[in-house]
């Protein structure tokens, strides 16, 4: 019973860590979303859209960086107990699992603008059911890290099929390049 309390805070403090990620991402949406959706061009929002994953990905891939750093600085001047480094274990996969859900924010506003928002639902249930089954295979065999194995499979999952379904679209964003 202790052993899992203390595995659960390790993941829950992996978590906590990477929340600045996942709010700036939200707020960067909520500010893009009138950009956005005063852009009558698809074919310019994916350009800018595929920029924007290249700049918010290197500078949140920075920042989880410096993070990292500061916790592991931390733990060696016994700020922090040195049971919180084995958080740095699960970081990694947990940043880029937040990072990917922040993109697929953005994929999505490309759902609603074409007026598709069943797919996200469609997409979001199929993730759910995926996450539950993923995750009773995968955490009993490899622990708290099949659990961030879980987290970036779904996330990639996610972002992909978005990705896919948003090329299919490709018409649309065709001839909208030349408006």
């Amino acid at each position: 019973q202790n052993q899992s309390l203390e595995i659960l805070a390790i993941y829950n403090l992996a978590i906590f860590l990477t929340m600045p990620i996942g709010f700036l991402l939200t707020t960067f949406n909520l500010v893009w979303l009138p950009i956005f959706f005063k852009e009558k061009s698809l074919y310019v929002n994916f350009k800018r859209t595929k920029f924007v994953f290249l700049t918010l990905g290197s500078l949140f891939l920075l920042s989880s960086v410096v993070i990292g750093i500061i916790v592991y600085i931390l733990v060696h001047f016994k700020g922090i107990p040195i049971s919180y480094l084995s958080a740095l274990k699960l970081f990694p996969f947990i940043v880029i699992s937040v990072m990917v859900d922040g993109f697929c924010q953005l994929l999505n506003n490309f759902v609603v603008i074409l007026e598709r928002t069943w797919f996200t639902l469609l997409l979001t249930i199929s993730v759910g059911f995926l996450m539950f089954f993923m995750s009773r295979w995968l955490i009993p065999i490899y622990g708290i890290k099949g659990a961030a194995y879980v987290l970036i499979l779904m996330s990639t999952f996610r972002f992909s099929s978005l990705l896919i379904y948003i090329n299919n679209q490709q018409g649309k964003i065709a001839v909208s390049a030349k408006i």
